[in-house]
């Protein structure tokens, strides 16, 4: 099945979409059943033992009114129509075949599917295919009292923005009736089609202009995979291939005039999203998962090529597992890899017919090796420990145009936990890692760092359960650079670091079988603290060294409250309600003079917003296995700096739902 669409569904029927695609074919991933003829014989006897199941399933009818106030922001995963509303679902299994199919449709930009068929082990077929519409921002380019260079363009100030995303994820696995060997065939279809906002800089020194306007992408990609897998004596091998391939569609190159020379005939390309194409041939070997010690072996060659500046890549990679378990509580595991890529590109470019050749630096070629040992240890029943250490050995070529880049960079870290229960009602889990990086290869790249953990639930009762998650995180580089142009100097900006502190707590108590209220509280603060170069030019449009700006704190905070209660008040009714609130804010305050005039810079970076959300959903079921259902949902945005931004939507759905 392929279609060709434009749709929205809310962003968790996308995630389950993808988890169900990545379970579809369990012998995918190169482990093959081991399985003898007298398994099969059994398998066939159990098979024809149990009775043929009858179809079950239901349907259901409804319509979904939908009402949006300002802007979508309010609206990100939901489509803002109203529109009929309908679902299947079927599920059949007169042995040997077995057939499911589970769709639903809330409008034509909002819509998921899932059909399979099985017959015996002898063929699974699976079609899975996902419709989302995703709302995006109109950044504002009308800014008051802005500086004259560079100037603001918004070309499409009114328009508004989406894109509708369609994917299908195809498998088919065939297995010889008497021997367990298996080809499968897997395909996935990516669809993006909307209108989005493209944003660029034109001109030069003197003379720029920030430029929004209006693109629609129409952009495809496709990924064929192809394969078989079987045993091979003692062990089992799988071979696949996979072919990929990206088209942008029509729109993939972007022309304007430069200004200095709009007489000259051409215009200048450029924001082109190129068309890609690539290849791969895998071959993945085990031993028997049945022993103490197994072993494990990739082989891959990946081939890529972007066909519009003729870059091409070659990419060989390795890896080899073994797992040692002497003891059920006492378990060791070691894992390599290695990867080398090759880049090949052009030495040159020409932007239009006639333009000279403008040199291009050769591309960073690198080798990467990874090797790690871990060890898990249960000593006492309630106890279980786990230790892993990591080295990781990253080596560049080609980069003496690349300025600032280390040849190799090396890091190694070190990561222990544990789980235990002091009592059983309590669940404990702590855990921390450390990493040390010799020769960083970027200024966002650390020398150190260290995250911890702390998990635990608390059961004191039968009816309350407590949770409690809190992680840190802390990166500190001692001393970061940036390459200044003119003049063609090294600068040394001094120490970066990076916090985050991440916390969740639950209580959940239950009054009844059908009762549950649940309260809950996140909180989110990310800290960034570095020195900021901004970059100086003359009035002569020579360069200068840049204005540093010392010891810069950028601060991310969110916190979210949220309640919800389920509960069947005479049995045959069943109403789950939930609330939740969510306040978000990110700032930075730039410390020099030259950073706030004629607008301050840091008013960019600034970020104010609040969400509510109210869900009211009650279904009522009939003897007649009929059940009606009626869902609210209001979500309410509001962005404390833009009022523009600020909107409301409310969605009702009503539903007849039939079960058979």
């Amino acid at each position: 099945m392929r279609c060709r669409l434009s749709s929205g569904m809310p962003h968790i029927l996308f995630l389950l979409g993808v988890f169900l695609c990545s379970s579809a074919v369990p012998a995918l991933a190169g482990e093959v059943v081991a399985e003898t003829p007298e398994t099969l014989i059994m398998h066939r006897e159990s098979e024809a033992s149990f009775p043929a199941h009858e179809m079950e399933g239901f349907f259901s009818l409804g319509y979904r009114w939908s009402d949006l106030d300002d802007s979508s922001r309010a609206a990100e995963y939901h489509h803002p129509d109203s529109s009929v509303t309908a679902a299947l679902d079927i599920a059949a299994y007169p042995l040997p075949h077995r057939f499911n199919l589970s769709t639903e449709y809330l409008c034509q930009r909002d819509y998921a599917g899932d059909l399979g068929y099985a017959y015996s082990d002898l063929l699974l077929f699976r079609d899975i295919f996902v419709g989302v519409y995703h709302n995006l921002d109109h950044y504002n380019y009308q800014y008051a009292g802005a500086a004259s260079d560079p100037s603001w363009l918004d070309k499409n100030s009114s328009d508004n923005y989406y894109v509708g995303v369609f994917e299908e994820f195809v498998s088919l696995r065939l297995k010889a009736s008497d021997f367990p060997f298996h080809v499968f065939l897997k395909h996935r279809y990516l669809a993006n089609e909307g209108n989005v906002q493209q944003r660029f800089m034109i001109g030069q020194h003197g003379d720029i202009t920030k430029v929004s306007e209006s693109r629609e992408v129409d952009w495809q990609s496709n990924a064929l995979t192809l394969g078989a897998n079987s045993h091979f004596g003692p062990a089992e091998m799988e071979y696949s291939l996979e072919v990929n391939k990206f088209d942008p569609g029509g729109n993939s190159i972007l022309y304007d005039w430069h200004p200095t020379s709009p007489t000259t005939g051409y215009q200048y390309p450029h924001d082109v999203n190129p068309e890609t194409e690539s290849s791969e041939h895998s071959l993945k070997m085990h031993t028997s998962y049945t022993g103490a010690l197994v072993a494990a072996a990739t082989l891959g060659e990946l081939n890529q090529k972007n066909n519009f500046s003729g870059t091409k890549s070659e990419t060989w990679r390795g890896g080899a597992d073994l797992s040692w378990i002497p003891d059920p509580d006492l378990n060791f595991f070691a894992k390599f890899r290695h990867q080398e890529v090759e880049i090949d590109n052009p030495d040159y470019v020409r932007r239009f017919v006639g333009d000279a050749d403008n040199i291009v630096r050769q591309s960073i070629s690198a080798k990467n090796d990874l090797f790690s040992l871990a060890a898990r240890y249960r000593p006492l029943q309630k106890i279980t420990i786990l230790a892993d250490y990591e080295f990781v050995h990253h080596e560049r070529e080609n980069i003496a145009e690349w300025r600032l880049l280390p040849e190799s960079t090396k890091s190694n870290t070190l990561k222990l936990s544990a789980s235990f229960r002091p009592v059983n009602t309590l669940k404990i889990k702590v855990g921390t890692d450390y990493r040390f990086v010799n020769d960083p290869g970027s200024n966002i790249e650390p020398d150190y760092s260290n995250k911890t953990q702390f998990t635990t639930t608390y059961l004191p009762t039968t009816w309350l359960t407590a949770f409690l998650d809190y992680r840190r995180a802390k990166t500190v580089r001692d001393n970061t650079a940036f390459l200044n142009s003119e003049p063609d100097i090294t600068v040394n900006s001094g120490r970066r670091e990076t916090k985050n502190d991440k916390f969740f707590s639950s209580l959940s108590f239950l009054f009844s079988p059908e009762s549950i209220l649940t309260a809950s509280f996140a909180h989110f603060r990310g800290e960034v603290e570095q020195n900021l170069a901004y970059g100086k030019w003359n009035s002569a449009g020579t360069g200068d060294m840049p204005y540093l700006d010392q010891e810069v704190i950028y601060v991310d905070r969110a916190d979210s409250y949220a309640l919800s209660l389920n509960f069947s008040p005479w049995g045959w009714m069943d109403v789950l309600t939930s609330v939740s609130y969510t306040e978000s804010d990110g700032e930075f305050q730039a410390g020099i003079s030259t950073a706030q005039t004629p607008v301050p810079l840091d008013s960019f970076s600034t970020l104010q917003v609040a969400e509510t959300v109210y869900a009211v959903e009650i279904s009522k079921t009939f003897p007649s296995k009929f059940v009606v259902g009626l869902r609210f949902l209001s979500i309410l945005f509001d962005d404390k700096n833009d009022d523009t931004q600020d909107s409301r939507i409310y969605i009702s759905t009503c539903t007849l739902k039939r079960h058979f």
